[in-house]
């Protein structure tokens, strides 16, 4: 079974969950995102403080995540064996103790009829706009085990890493390919204000990154 949830005015806020403070969109269910607001929302020890999606798909077209605070990874949005397009929804000020102060991925893994699997992460962004978030590392944005990032479009702006990756943390076995949009003005205290790879692909073919 399948269902949509479609989000298109309104105000998710000052919601506290152990995963998904805002939103949790669980498996096989899509998110059609078009206006309205996820704000304040939190997670203590847990991802995805504005949404977490699980093995499901978003469409993200409109709307604000801001000022979400996430005890552990994804302060705006956490993908967990999940498919994300990002083409207008405005994510910003949103927070991260460790990864993706706005967007953090990450591999799921499920026993479907007797067997274990593992789902990864694909993240489009074509339109819309992470800025001024802030995590240990991806300020912006983390992309892990194996997530593929395709960046048409979109700016990924004044974000911070106090460790790694102002902008984008590309991580162990992900990859980010770049054909448009701009990472532009990011800051990292220690290593990559703009992008920070470890062991990952990256195939940049247009677009800007600069300070």
């Amino acid at each position: 079974n399948s269902s949509t949830f479609y989000f298109k005015s309104g105000k998710i806020s000052n919601n506290n969950a152990n995963t998904g403070g805002g939103i949790f969109v669980s498996t096989n269910t899509t998110l059609k995102m078009t206006g309205g607001s996820i704000t304040g929302n939190t997670t203590v020890k847990s991802t995805g403080a504005g949404i977490q999606m699980l093995r499901s798909t978003g469409y993200l077209s409109g709307g604000t995540i801001s000022g979400n605070n996430s005890g552990s990874q994804g302060g705006g949005v956490y993908l967990s064996g999940a498919t994300a397009y990002l083409q207008g929804t405005y994510i910003a000020n949103n927070v991260a103790k460790t990864n993706g102060g706005g967007v953090g991925t990450g591999q799921a893994t499920a026993t479907v009829n007797g067997v274990t699997q593992k789902f990864q992460c694909k993240l489009v962004l074509s339109g819309s706009t992470i800025a001024n978030n802030k995590a240990q590392n991806g300020g912006g944005v983390i992309l892990q085990s194996y997530t593929v990032f395709d960046m048409t479009g979109g700016v990924i702006r004044d974000n911070d890493a106090t460790a790694a990756a102002g902008g984008a943390y590309v991580s162990t076995n992900a990859t980010m390919n770049m054909t448009g949009g701009a990472v532009t003005g990011n800051h990292s205290v220690k290593n990559g204000g703009g992008l920070y790879h470890m062991n990952s692909k990256g195939n940049y073919t247009g677009g800007k990154i600069e300070g």
